[in-house]
Formats: structure tokens, sequence, C-alpha cells
């Protein structure tokens, strides 16, 4: 399952599931941010720098 809503702050797995996170970003040495999670591991973002994102959960 796939999410597309920008922008996300914080983002976290669940024991049962991994979650990848890609956000777009404005900034020009780092236009693309991707972020693995697994095993309830959390990960927070820059709101202020999003211009898009894509939350995918899969079941593990």
């Amino acid at each position: 399952m796939s999410y597309t809503e920008a922008p996300v702050s914080k983002v976290c797995s669940m024991t049962s599931t991994d979650v990848t996170v890609e956000i777009q970003t404005n900034i020009k040495k780092r236009p693309l941010r991707t972020q693995e999670l697994s095993n309830g591991q959390c990960a927070s973002f820059d709101m202020k720098t999003q211009i898009g994102n894509t939350v995918t959960v899969t079941p593990n």
C-alpha cells in the first residue's frame, strides 16, 4: 500500500510492517531522500523543504 500525501513530519514502522519513505525536496544538493524503516523504527522529516513524498507500507 502506498500513500502520497505531502508533507510528512514523522513516519514509523511497526513490528509487522516495513516502510519505505521517498521524499522529494527543493534542496538542490539532495533532491530525493529515501529512508527504509523496520521493527518499530521512526524517522523525522523537514516539512519546510518537501515538495512531494511516497510512503510505502509492506507486511514483513
